[in-house]
């Protein structure tokens, strides 16, 4: 693309190992960050709050994946077909499918998260979840339901993003949420006390500001 800025990293120019190193290195990295992002409120919950929120966040873990696995699997499919149209310098189709990517990741993710929400306690109570934690594992499944749209667009992002060459914006953002993540889950878990259900609420919170952010920066390449 004629108008490219310095965000943007064309793979088809330059030596394929560099390219792909280059490209990788930070993929690599921010699956080291995006575990511990992940982790952190376990650790907290079970150091802080107590054993059976910890359990309750445990038995949600399968559940979650279910409900992310759609939008996260959007988010990779969209990347394709932007690397593809990139990669042919074709903006018009380049700048489609961003938008038109845009309004599904939102709509799926919509969908999952108003049936991941009301299907909570339905589905913790068929697998036989124990009574003794049944009610914070629904509060936080509920809660992450709430997130999926935050989640979708973030990964969504994220995708279009790598697909233009640039694997490093969503590791910078992703290291800075962990980083904050941590502080907010220690300061709503120990000062406000609020339990097992707001780690996940601030989290889904300052990842929506994540995502305005890369949005921001997406909107700048197609510029």
């Amino acid at each position: 693309m004629d108008n490219q800025n310095k965000y943007v990293k064309d793979m088809t120019v330059g030596t394929p190992y560099k390219l792909l190193l280059a490209f990788a290195i930070p993929l690599l990295i921010g699956n080291v960050f995006q575990q511990l992002y992940n982790m952190v409120d376990s650790v907290i919950v079970g150091r802080f709050v107590s054993a059976n929120a910890l359990g309750a966040i445990g038995t949600t873990a399968s559940l979650q994946f279910f409900f992310f696995s759609l939008v996260g699997g959007l988010s990779v499919g969209i990347g394709i077909i932007v690397s593809q149209y990139f990669g042919a310098n074709d903006e018009k189709n380049v700048k489609d499918t961003i938008g038109n990517a845009t309004i599904i990741i939102i709509a799926c993710s919509a969908i999952m998260a108003i049936a991941g929400y009301f299907a909570a306690r339905p589905i913790l109570i068929l697998l036989q979840t124990d009574a003794v934690i049944l009610e914070d594992a629904v509060a936080y499944l509920k809660v992450t339901s709430i997130g999926i749209i935050c989640m979708g667009l973030y990964n969504g992002v994220s995708g279009i993003l790598r697909a233009l060459g640039d694997s490093k914006t969503p590791l910078i953002f992703l290291i800075f949420a962990s980083i904050l993540n941590v502080i907010l889950d220690l300061i709503f878990v120990l000062v406000f006390n609020w339990g097992v259900a707001v780690s996940y609420t601030h989290l889904r919170a300052h990842e929506t500001r994540h995502d305005l952010v890369c949005r921001l920066l997406l909107e700048k390449k197609k510029t």
